[in-house]
């Protein structure tokens, strides 16, 4: 039997983002669709895994020195060939470079492209060095959508021939639940509001456009009886300034997400760059609206299923979520649409896809 090698060291910390379930989400689904190979899970220390683990899916902790970047080069690529792997995959752009096993590199999002400085110089810096010489090396390189394809190509035309679009998958967690007692545990719990609540999921990062967001529902809580809470689920208080009306929860774990998302009158989620946007689709795979910024590949993700809107304006932000909370027509409608774009992004197409690339550059 082949063996395919994934880097998960990514993993290894325990609040996992877009980027880690992103990894986390192939992972499982390999272990659904084992197409005849071996998946060698490879880390510096055992991964808390939130779920069995596939009969083809093999943990390989291998130590080595602290620093991950070291640990790529050093510890990573002696396993490598003892395991006798042909194909690794990174869920991210690092790949070791002291190897002759053919690589797949991803590509989640390049944000300061278009907005230069957004998640600081040194990083920017890293990032650019890190994706033009994996576009040099990996043998391909996976991205989650068309958006981050153009953006890669335009950093990187080393990479030509050699992208391939391979979007995300929403966990099954994700989906309507009844207006059960739950919901008011949940409430009490939290200490959320009563009033209608306008969710955000993701971190306080400046492409988020929390600013705007917040300007948005303060705008909303000036004319609208009951006055709408934002509550901001991955987002601490010491990340925003203190507010009326504005809920800051930090880390919300998947088994609570998926309650507020049903809790939730409607998603906001006014990215100004996103590479592909998991909120969106989960809320969605739930049956909440959303109102999402036209950006990146937010349009192209989100299609229309969601109200897009212009995420510099507070003004059409707070129009279109104030329609999405009371419109009961449109409600439904974003709900329906929604229901039929979260079905073609499922973990198990993706990972029979994922075995088929990997088995051609295996070959």
């Amino acid at each position: 039997m082949e063996r395919i090698g994934l880097d998960v060291s990514i993993l290894e910390e325990a609040r996992w983002t877009g980027v880690e379930r992103a990894a986390v989400g192939l992972v499982r689904a390999l272990g659904e669709v084992s197409g005849g190979l071996e998946v060698l899970l490879y880390s510096r220390k055992p991964v808390l895994w939130p779920f069995p683990l596939g009969s083809n899916l093999i943990e390989r902790p291998v130590g080595g020195p602290g620093a991950v970047a070291l640990w790529r080069e050093i510890a990573l690529p002696g396993a490598l060939v003892r395991d006798e792997v042909r194909v690794l995959h990174s869920p991210v752009a690092a790949i070791p470079l002291l190897t002759r096993i053919p690589r797949i590199a991803t590509v989640h999002e390049m944000p300061w492209l278009r907005h230069p400085g957004i998640e600081g110089r040194r990083r920017e810096l890293i990032y650019r060095t890190r994706i033009r010489i994996a576009a040099r090396v990996a043998m391909r390189l996976f991205v989650p959508s068309e958006t981050v394809a153009r953006d890669l190509l335009s950093l990187a035309p080393a990479a030509a021939g050699k992208v391939d679009v391979l979007s995300f998958g929403v966990e099954e967690i994700f989906k309507p639940l009844p207006d059960d007692p739950w919901r008011i545990r949940m409430r009490r719990r939290l200490a959320l509001p009563d009033d209608p609540v306008v969710l955000f999921v993701g971190k306080a990062r400046r492409r988020k456009n929390l600013p705007v967001l917040i300007e948005a529902v303060r705008m909303l809580r000036d004319h609208m009886r009951p006055a709408p809470a934002l509550v901001l689920a991955g987002v601490d208080a010491a990340e925003v300034p203190a507010s009326p009306g504005v809920v800051p929860l930090g880390y919300v774990p998947d088994r609570d997400l998926v309650h507020l998302y049903n809790l939730a009158r409607v998603l906001a989620y006014p990215s100004i760059s996103e590479g592909f946007g998991f909120p969106p689709l989960e809320a969605m795979a739930c049956g909440t609206p959303v109102v999402a910024g036209r950006a990146g590949a937010l349009p192209e993700v989100s299609g229309s299923a969601a109200l897009l809107v212009d995420p510099a304006s507070p003004s059409d932000l707070a129009a279109a979520l104030r329609s999405a909370i009371e419109d009961q027509g449109l409600r439904r409608d974003l709900s329906d649409r929604g229901h039929s774009l979260v079905r073609a992004y499922r973990w198990p197409g993706v990972a029979e896809r994922a075995l088929g690339l990997f088995g051609v550059v295996a070959a």
